[in-house]
């Protein structure tokens, strides 16, 4: 969603009809500046969420404590560090917040114009020559909203991800991700925690590794 191209690609949208919509912008739905725009919009929301907007404000005006806790979602930090850190680049590390990350996405002036522009398929052919057994995702042809995880044996999506942090590849990804970004501290904290993440996998992996391998060879040696 925060590269217009792909996007077009991936839901067969016209390239210049989309751009038309979020004001030429590269970066499709992604416009931090726009989703500041839209979330002061109350034209843009629900009658559901103008009330909880409302209720949010006076509890920060009132200073209600328990109505701030129910109506105003405040970032979450999970851990010392995560949070010291924000603290110090508030601009960089709050993105990483809960209910912060996808902040940029909140561009719901965009989101109005081109959720109706994707083209409708016509089943009425598939579904009145009863040939709807045939439509299935495929790894050369997967639907675009299935659930890849779905049906899967829960031990391979395990092995898959703790494969993905040993072998570095979920690491090197998400170094990618936020170089393309340019968001360069994030990266310099990433380098770490991969070290950290990468370190603790080992360790939990090889203890009992190591405990087995003593059960055999201490008694050899006494």
């Amino acid at each position: 969603m925060s590269d217009s191209k792909k996007f077009c690609k991936a839901f067969d949208l016209s390239e210049e009809e989309v751009m038309k919509a979020v004001g030429e912008n590269k970066h499709g739905m992604k416009n931090a500046a726009q989703s500041k725009k839209d979330r002061g919009n109350m034209s843009l929301f629900s009658d559901e969420e103008k009330l909880k907007i409302r209720l949010g404000k006076s509890a920060i005006k009132f200073k209600n404590q328990s109505a701030i806790a129910e109506y105003v979602k405040k970032p979450v930090f999970f851990g010392a560090v995560t949070l010291s850190l924000a603290k110090l680049f508030p601009e960089t590390f709050m993105q990483s917040a809960v209910f912060y990350r996808f902040k940029a996405f909140r561009t719901w002036s965009y989101w109005d114009k081109v959720m109706w522009m994707a083209p409708v398929p016509d089943m009425t052919a598939t579904f009145d020559a009863g040939k709807t057994y045939k439509i299935e995702s495929t790894v050369s042809k997967p639907f675009l909203n299935h659930d890849i995880l779905a049906g899967t044996d829960p031990l391979q999506v395990f092995i898959r991800e703790v494969m993905g942090v040993l072998t570095g590849i979920t690491f090197i990804k998400e170094i990618i991700r936020h170089g393309g970004e340019r968001r360069w501290v994030v990266v310099m904290f990433r380098l770490a925690d991969g070290a950290i993440e990468w370190l603790a996998y080992v360790v939990q992996l090889g203890f009992p590794i190591f405990i087995l391998f003593s059960m055999f060879v201490v008694p050899v040696c006494y």
